[in-house]
């Protein structure tokens, strides 16, 4: 059952950014595995707030499909609202292709142009480090995060769009 609630949270944070495409009134875009889960590409080049509004619309669903699951769903909805929750928040991580690293990309561009891709991939990379460290510490101590090791390596080596390069220029 957590498995089958996962993957909802999956398919209907997915569906959050497809009504943000909808109602931004774009064609809807291609999709693509990636690493992380799902991938959404544009078929259309998007303004920076249309691309910032649309990353943010995914755990914006999950937030409130959590809401209503906690409110209205009873011992099922505690713990699907718990797993749209860790999705959403998961999502705004600033670490690998997640959509809180576009996010924070699109921000940080447009505070500090050109450094803020080198910046947001720095970030990122320096999380993902940390990650692996901290879980890698927490597996020596207790025995357990060996997954959270295992999901930094993942997210370190998986391929991202063009941040180990632009990681490299600075």
């Amino acid at each position: 059952a957590v498995i089958l609630l996962s993957v909802g949270a999956m398919l209907f944070h997915e569906l959050g950014h497809l009504m943000l495409f909808v109602i931004c009134r774009l064609p809807l875009p291609h999709f693509s595995p990636v690493g992380t889960g799902l991938r959404l590409f544009p078929r259309v080049p998007l303004l920076p707030r249309q691309e910032l509004f649309i990353c943010l619309g995914g755990p914006l669903f999950n937030f409130i499909a959590s809401v209503l699951l906690f409110r209205f769903g009873g011992d099922f909805g505690a713990t699907g609202g718990a797993l749209h929750l860790l999705y959403g928040l998961f999502n705004l991580l600033p670490l690998a292709d997640t959509d809180g690293e576009r996010a924070l990309r699109l921000l940080l561009i447009f505070f500090l142009a050109e450094k803020g891709g080198s910046v947001c991939a720095l970030l990122s990379h320096s999380l993902l480090v940390l990650l692996f460290f901290s879980s890698l510490f927490l597996f020596y101590l207790t025995g357990y995060g060996l997954c959270t090791l295992f999901f930094s390596l993942f997210c370190y080596f998986s391929p991202q769009e063009g941040s180990r390069a632009i990681c490299e220029e600075l």
